[in-house]
Parts: C-alpha cells; sequence; structure tokens
C-alpha cells in the first residue's frame, strides 16, 4: 500500500546535500532523523535503494530499516527480554542438591559405624 503522502521539502533538501557530502555520517544521521520525524521511510528508502551496491546506501537502508521497525511496530510486539526467573529458579535447585550430596558424603566419610575394629583372629583350639 503506498503511502500518499507528500515527501516534505525538507526531506528532499537534505537528501540533496547528502550527495555532496556522501561519506559525511553525520548527514546520513541528520537524513534518518528526518525521515523519522517526517515518517517518510518508504521515499527514503527507495533513494538509497537508487544506489544499492554501494557500501553506504546498503548500511544506510539496513539501519532506515531498524528505526521504521522500531517506530512502527507496536510496543506490545516489540522483543521482551526472557525472564531469569525460571532459569535462577533452576540454579538455585541444582545447587542445593548438590550442596546437599557433598555434605552427605563428607558426614558418611567421618561417621565412626564401630565396624573399624580389626577382628580378632581366630584362637586356635589346642588341646592339652
Amino acid at each position: 500500500m503506498p503511502d500518499d503522502r507528500p515527501v516534505p521539502e525538507a526531506v528532499r533538501a537534505v537528501w540533496q546535500h547528502l550527495g555532496e557530502a556522501w561519506d559525511d555520517p553525520a548527514r546520513h544521521d541528520a537524513f534518518v532523523a528526518l525521515v523519522a520525524e517526517h515518517g517518510c521511510y518508504a521515499w527514503a528508502a527507495a533513494r538509497y535503494r537508487e544506489r544499492a551496491g554501494d557500501p553506504i546506501a546498503d548500511r544506510q537502508l539496513a539501519r532506515l530499516k531498524d528505526v521504521a521497525v522500531d517506530r512502527l511496530l507496536p510496543p506490545s510486539r516489540a522483543k521482551k527480554p526472557k525472564s531469569l526467573g525460571v532459569v535462577r529458579l533452576f540454579g538455585v535447585l541444582a545447587a542445593a542438591v548438590v550442596l546437599t550430596l557433598v555434605l552427605g558424603f563428607l558426614y558418611l566419610s567421618t561417621c565412626d559405624s564401630g565396624s573399624h575394629q580389626p577382628v580378632p583372629p581366630p584362637r586356635a583350639n589346642w588341646t592339652r
């Protein structure tokens, strides 16, 4: 669905000045900011596509797409960071199990069950 809104003259003028110093990142930053302000992403993308193959144009086209997606997607569709609650809970439980096992083995290794006494040899049955 094409956007029927006219492109503001200020946006067109900044695009024209980009050609004078194409390698100047500050000019591209100003252009992208102005495009975002006026919402004429399709027009700006078409201008950068006219220079397809140019590394600066390709990079700016990708940047323009990122800005447009960030501005146009509703916040509910934006990616939310994953909750660490389940991961943290699993880590705490795993640490508790390991600690319990280590303490249990230490306890068992220090217990004196009385079975460590040497067994006396059987008495010889000597008859006199």
